[in-house]
């Protein structure tokens, strides 16, 4: 994906694109909630997406855009704290593959 395809795919799932300060991340918010992706993982064969819930301090890993509903309920159910991943402490786990649909 490039960076217009992402951003028309936050827009299409209801977030609202927002300045990240950094031209090589890209984030979309509703509410309470952030989706964001990084240069290089949006060019990547599979475009990878963090999502935030900042006030609960919690984050998850997911493959496609989610619209923010299905966002609150990815982070209900498989987010962990920021910092709390047991892989990668700088990256959050993912969600499977078969809850995102």
């Amino acid at each position: 994906m490039n960076r217009r395809e992402i951003t028309a795919a936050f827009e299409s799932a209801g977030w609202k694109p927002a300045e990240s300060g950094d031209p090589h991340v890209l984030i979309g918010t509703a509410g309470g909630y952030v989706i964001s992706t990084r240069d290089p993982l949006w060019q990547a064969a599979g475009t990878l997406f963090e999502l935030r819930d900042d006030t609960r301090d919690i984050r998850v890993g997911v493959r496609r855009v989610p619209e923010p509903s299905r966002a609150a309920e990815l982070l209900e159910r498989y987010g962990v704290r920021a910092g709390a991943s047991i892989e990668a402490p700088a990256e959050p786990p993912m969600v499977p593959p078969e809850a995102e649909m």
